[in-house]
């Protein structure tokens, strides 16, 4: 080996043992000022303790130990090492080492400032320095996306968020001492008021404010104060508007008092000018682009056009051809008065003008007129229904209805009502211009779409327990469908194609009412099906029963059914029409008797002392059910089952030679099956041959 490479040899390892020294010297104290800046964060943003001091010399000696590792780091790649193979792997691992001291000390070098900058924050804050401390704040967020995100990044983050909420709190707090908003009493008077400062510092807040984007919430606040306890009571109610300077403060007050009367327009008018003069002088600086009084021209020019209209203006539409004349000063008075908004910029020219409003006079007459009806009906719907008037054609099984006769019965007064209303505005439709003449026609189409769901909502407890009133709404619906139905006859051919383009009038009204009457008639008459089933459970009367000895009480379930169905006919019998009437009873009573029937059909055995009871229960049937009918002829009419149960009757009562003459004569054949009888024999007589012959007996006739 040469004496050249010996020295290389020499000089490399020097240097590398150089290097190693100044990195175990770099990692000591950076070990140390990474242990300083964990205690300030862990007592600061973690545990909350009390602010420490500021560290600039900290900051200082981070930086400083940054540049020693770079200067390290390129000492280290400089080094030129000679036949050094067995240095490679050294000089390799402390090369990383210096890369990983290197991103350590930026770290600690990152958190170090933003410490700093918390410091400042709370300085400015202090200070109410609000823009630094927001320009500070937001610089500290910019940092913390240059670090690695863990749990101590998340504790940072936090701390901001907390810091730009106390912030703001702060901003806000200030902001209510240079506008302030009051409601108070003073005596019989509610008393609001309105300060704002003289000073610009209103201005700057705002703008802070607005770099939060927190600005909007603010104004959002100040809008609903200025339309609920400045404009609204103003244009509602009788108000004093005054405006005066105290100490450093512009202050408007409006004083209200609470009464049905109303001031004039013209005075309603001269106070909203005067508050919105008040605030385009005193608040005149623009947020997110928009002066504030533009701001609550956009947000309350809707509302504001309603509610003048509703409670101001509204009380000036002319009831009479002779008083417009007069509402054309309304008309030039309103539309002063919205150039002057325009001017002061609250409104915007030609969109949404208060003016369209008032100017479009039939159009604004039509939405009360409309409304009017509308209550008027709506309230006619809600009436009793229990006060009846008779209507329709008299009933005469000689003479059957023809045509578009009605059947007599009864309805609610309020029915007929309803109908008057409707030719009422039908009439008026006639006289009007075309495009309220169509209005008015929807208005009134809509208060029979409406008809089912307002009046069964509004009698809904009646309309589920009381059967008067179940039939008359029932009939209520079947004669508003028809009449409907006869004023399209009447009216459909008196309208222009430009009022009525697709006639008829009334379309599928009638059918709605139809359905809506006739639904709740079966719910109720389902109920009754329900309760008929229930009684006979409850009563044990069941097929399987019947190979017991039954109950001397069993008939009750009989007459307590029967009862039911007589309550029906007495509160029925008069209010519904005669055929719907008897057709009701009829299926409830088939019902009845199919159910009995089929109970003794279906039983597997019957006692004698059973059948005895039985024809007593079934003979009460037979005496009482005709009764329900209008004749009581009519039973064999309406009711399918009836002489089924008479054969029954003759059935339970018959030894087994009448019943064979009975079948071969046809009485019974005509009403029941072979195996039907059959299963009665077997159920009520001994299994005797004089019984097998009877079975035998019974065949298809």
């Amino acid at each position: 080996m040469s004496f050249l490479s010996e020295v290389l040899r020499s000089v490399g390892e020097t240097e590398i043992d150089y290097t190693d020294k100044n990195i175990r010297e770099i990692s000591k104290k950076l070990t140390s000022y990474k242990d300083e800046i964990n205690t300030y964060i862990d007592d600061v943003y973690r545990k909350y303790c009390r602010w420490p001091s500021r560290k600039e010399k900290l900051l200082n000696d981070v930086s400083k130990l940054c540049e020693d590792i770079d200067n390290v780091k390129s000492y280290t790649e400089s080094v030129v090492v000679v036949e050094m193979e067995n240095q490679h792997t050294h000089i390799d691992s402390l090369k990383k080492e210096l890369e990983q001291l290197k991103i350590e000390g930026n770290l600690v070098y990152v958190l170090t400032q933003i410490h700093e900058k918390f410091i400042m924050v709370k300085d400015n804050e202090r200070q109410k320095n609000y823009m630094n401390a927001l320009t500070t704040l937001m610089e500290i967020d910019s940092l913390l996306k240059e670090i690695p995100k863990d749990s101590l990044t998340e504790s940072l983050y936090k701390n901001v968020t907390k810091e730009m909420v106390e912030l703001d709190i702060m901003i806000c707090e200030e902001m209510y001492e240079y506008l302030i908003m009051k409601e108070g009493k003073n005596g019989v008077l509610q008393t609001n008021v309105l300060k704002i400062s003289k000073t610009s510092k209103l201005r700057e807040l705002f703008s802070i404010l607005e770099k939060f984007e927190a600005a909007c919430i603010e104004l959002k606040k100040f809008n609903k104060f200025f339309w609920l306890c400045i404009c609204k009571p103003i244009i509602s109610n009788i108000t004093n508007v005054h405006i005066q300077e105290i100490e450093d403060f512009h202050v408007l007050t409006v004083s209200i008092k609470k009464t049905q009367l109303r001031r004039s327009y013209k005075e309603v008018f001269e106070n909203l000018l005067l508050v919105f003069k008040f605030i385009s002088l005193h608040l005149n600086f623009e947020v997110g682009g928009n002066t504030i009084i533009s701001y609550l021209g956009d947000n309350l020019r809707a509302d504001f056009a309603e509610v003048l209209l509703k409670d101001c203006l509204g009380t000036t539409l002319p009831k009479s051809d002779k008083e417009q004349s007069k509402y054309k000063q309304v008309i030039e008075d309103t539309k002063e008065f919205e150039s002057r908004l325009v001017e002061i910029g609250f409104l915007k020219k030609g969109k949404n003008s208060i003016c369209d409003y008032v100017t479009s006079m039939n159009s604004v007459l039509g939405n009360i007129r409309c409304e009017e009806y509308a209550v008027q009906a709506i309230a006619i719907m809600k009436k009793d229904l229990h006060d009846m008037v008779e209507v329709g054609t008299h009933f005469d099984p000689a003479n059957p209805l023809i045509g578009d006769q009605f059947p007599q019965c009864y309805v609610s007064r309020s029915v007929i009502e309803l109908l008057n209303l409707a030719q009422d505005i039908l009439q008026q439709a006639l006289l009007e211009p075309n495009v309220f003449a169509t209005r008015l026609i929807c208005t009134m189409q809509s208060f029979f779409y409406q008809y089912g769901s307002i009046v069964y909502g509004h009698h809904e407890k009646f309309l589920q327990n009381i059967p008067q009133q179940v039939v008359l709404f029932r009939n209520n619906c079947m004669y508003l469908a028809h009449e409907l139905q006869q004023l399209n006859d009447v009216y459909n051919t008196q309208f222009s194609k430009e009022v009525l383009p697709v006639p008829p009038i009334f379309k599928d009204q009638s059918h709605q009412l139809r359905t809506i009457g006739g639904d709740t008639f079966l719910g109720y008459i389902e109920m009754h099906k329900k309760n008929m089933e229930k009684t006979l459970i409850d009563f044990k009367f069941e097929s399987e029963r019947l190979s017991e000895v039954m109950a001397n009480d069993t008939i009750k379930c009989i007459r307590q059914c029967l009862r039911q169905y007589e309550l029906l006919k007495t509160v029925w019998h008069k209010i519904l029409p005669h055929p719907v009437y008897n057709k009701t009873l009829g299926y409830l009573l088939n019902l009845f008797c199919k159910r009995l029937i089929d109970t003794v059909v279906n039983a597997p055995d019957i006692l004698v002392v059973n059948a005895e009871h039985l024809v007593e229960m079934f003979r009460t049937v037979l005496n009482r059910g005709p009764k329900l009918f209008t004749e009581p002829e009519e039973v064999n009419l309406y009711v399918e089952l009836w002489q089924k149960l008479i054969e029954l009757v003759f059935i339970l009562g018959a030894n087994l030679a009448q019943i064979t003459e009975r079948w071969e004569n046809g009485s019974l054949s005509t009403h029941f099956t072979p195996d039907e009888v059959k299963h009665l024999i077997k159920a009520l007589f001994q299994n005797t041959d004089r019984r097998a012959q009877t079975i035998n007996r019974i065949k298809v006739n």
